[in-house]
């Protein structure tokens, strides 16, 4: 019997899951992860707080609206992120930031942007 697999994703530090706004990757992120949790995988979403699904939300920041790269709340969110991915311990981590493999975690990583 097959066993599924252990998926992260690392959710902008500018939007929740789902979006609070008309923002697409947020409500993408809440998507796919509820169907990859209904179809039997370990789900890990690290996103800022306020953020719900049904797989397993680690809150990195309290949202805030944009948050360019390099500040202080950016920074946060993907080091918060990366502490939370390597104790997951994933098969595989998608990063919807384009930001997180800033954070060399030693792990492979994929990038795609919405």
């Amino acid at each position: 019997m097959a066993t599924g697999l252990r998926i992260a994703f690392v959710a902008p530090a500018d939007d929740c899951v789902p979006s609070r706004v008309d923002h697409p990757t947020g409500n993408g992120i809440k998507a796919l992860a509820d169907a990859l949790v209904a179809r039997g995988h370990a789900v890990l979403v690290c996103a800022p707080i306020p953020s719900h699904s049904d797989a397993r939300v680690v809150g990195t920041v309290g949202y805030r609206g944009n948050s360019p790269l390099g500040s202080d709340v950016t920074f946060a969110h993907l080091t918060r992120a990366a502490t939370a991915v390597e104790r997951f311990r994933p098969d595989v981590t998608h990063d919807f930031t384009g930001h997180f493999g800033l954070l060399d975690t030693g792990e492979e990583y994929l990038s795609f942007e919405l």
